[in-house]
């Protein structure tokens, strides 16, 4: 069959071209009894269903794909779209597809779809007949016949229940406490006005064709609440899979760095990043181009739960290859937030009336947004302090009762979460007080919030 293969194939073949004459000399010498055998052994090496090989001349413009023949899965199958980051109470429409590979027309097809907790369906937004039962809608598509697909859509609508905010920085102003140092190269984190997710200001560094390597460094993070998380926007173009950006987290206040590979949420690396940038093997990051726009990326910190830790986004070029074309080359940081996330799961199954030769969609995760404001809800454990005089006028006294030593960070926010101060102290056991000078901040209303490594809280103040 091989040989048959060869003779099939042309000249200058591919891998794609390489199968796909296998498969046909199969065809012509045993009439395709052997066709999925064939495809499961090329899919568990790369060349599945959706593969693309590119040009046979190209080493490096393959994409690879591990996806059987799905014609050799004889079931009705179902996707289901990713949802955007959703706000609370805001209506969204969820997007599912089906198609049924069964040679024979099922009756009474049916998806069932999980409504999350504090979500409610809108009523008559179906794109089917469409009946709510308990916490579940289903969706009828009647008779499905061979090779027969079907796009369904509806539209449910978020409670008010929401990510919380434990902590944010806007970088509107140089009180942040944000660090910057580097390896190599002249060119460093800025803060700039030429680009930004929100306020007026973002970090940036520019691309260079230099060797670079540039840290900016965040304040500590005090790692509580249930789904810790973190989520920063960023923009960048850089020559793609040569400059860019990554991550790295210290548990030491800075002194050891390890590399974030994995455990992002959304928006993770999107690309390779050379060895003859960084001397690393192996790296993946951010390099390419968002096409002029922030993107949000979410960091699972979970992994760091009840510890504090120091992030560290680094960036690098070398002189090799050039730069990005565009005039903003390089990476924007802006609107860097630590996070309680509140994320749902959900999954939608299509079966026939008989709930058989159905199947189940990939878990897909809905993550609720917060409000950029930090958060009174009690994430750990509430903290006894008392903030006075309120109003004040030109300082403030916040006066702690701690179970025991160690460090506190006293932090104020204005309502709409932009940083006004930011301090790290040590506490005894028993009574300490901080005093918090007020006089250049404007009239308003204040949040303070205290956090220790097992305590938080947050109280409204008035400054006249």
């Amino acid at each position: 069959m091989v040989i048959q293969a060869m003779k099939m194939q042309g000249c200058n073949p591919g891998f794609i071209r390489g199968r796909d004459a296998i498969l046909a000399a199969d065809s012509l010498l045993f009439g395709g009894a052997n066709g999925y055998t064939i495809w499961d052994v090329f899919a568990r090496r790369g060349l599945g269903f959706y593969a693309n090989g590119g040009n046979s001349n190209d080493i490096n413009d393959g994409v690879e794909n591990f996806d059987r023949n799905p014609y050799a899965v004889v079931k009705l199958k179902i996707s289901k779209d990713n949802l955007p980051l959703v706000k609370p109470g805001e209506e969204v429409t969820v997007s599912m597809s089906t198609v049924s590979h069964i040679p024979a027309a099922q009756s009474g097809v049916v998806v069932t779809d999980n409504l999350p907790p504090d979500f409610t369906y809108v009523d008559g937004s179906a794109s089917v007949p469409a009946t709510v039962v308990g916490s579940d809608i289903k969706l009828s598509l009647g008779e499905v016949v061979f090779n027969q697909s079907n796009n369904i859509t509806y539209k449910m609508r978020a409670g008010d229940n929401k990510s919380l905010t434990l902590a944010i920085y806007g970088f509107e102003g140089f009180e942040d406490n944000w660090n910057l140092d580097g390896a190599e190269g002249t060119s460093s984190w800025f803060q700039t006005d030429v680009a930004y997710k929100s306020g007026e200001t973002s970090f940036y560094i520019y691309e260079e064709e230099t060797e670079v390597d540039q840290y900016l460094i965040s304040p500590d993070f005090d790692i509580v609440g249930q789904n810790p998380a973190l989520r920063f926007w960023h923009r960048f173009d850089t020559e793609i899979g040569v400059d860019g950006g990554f991550l790295e987290v210290s548990t030491d206040g800075g002194n050891v760095w390890q590399i974030i590979r994995d455990g992002f949420i959304k928006n993770g690396y999107n690309n390779e990043l050379s060895y003859s940038t960084f001397a690393i093997p192996s790296l993946r990051g951010f390099s390419g181009t968002t096409n002029d726009q922030f993107i949000d990326t979410y960091l699972d910190l979970t992994p760091w739960k009840g510890q504090t830790i120091k992030i560290r986004f680094r960036f690098g070029s070398n002189p090799e290859g050039g730069v990005s074309s565009k005039v903003l080359r390089g990476w924007f940081i802006d609107d860097v937030e630590v996070m309680d996330l509140l994320v749902y799961e959900t999954v939608a199954c299509v079966t026939n009336a008989d709930n058989e030769n159905g199947s189940c969609s990939d878990i897909r995760k809905i993550v609720i947004d917060s409000d950029g404001i930090v958060s009174s809800n009690e994430v750990t454990n509430r903290i006894n302090y008392a903030v006075y005089p309120n109003p004040a006028h030109d300082y403030m006294v916040v006066e702690l009762e701690a179970s025991k030593a160690g460090a506190a960070n006293f932090q104020v926010t204005t309502l709409d979460g932009k940083l006004v101060y930011k301090q790290a102290v040590r506490i005894n056991e028993g009574r300490n007080v901080q005093t918090i000078l007020t006089h250049t901040f404007q009239s308003g209303v204040y949040l303070v919030q205290v956090q220790t490594a097992d305590s938080i809280g947050v109280q409204k103040i008035v400054i006249r």
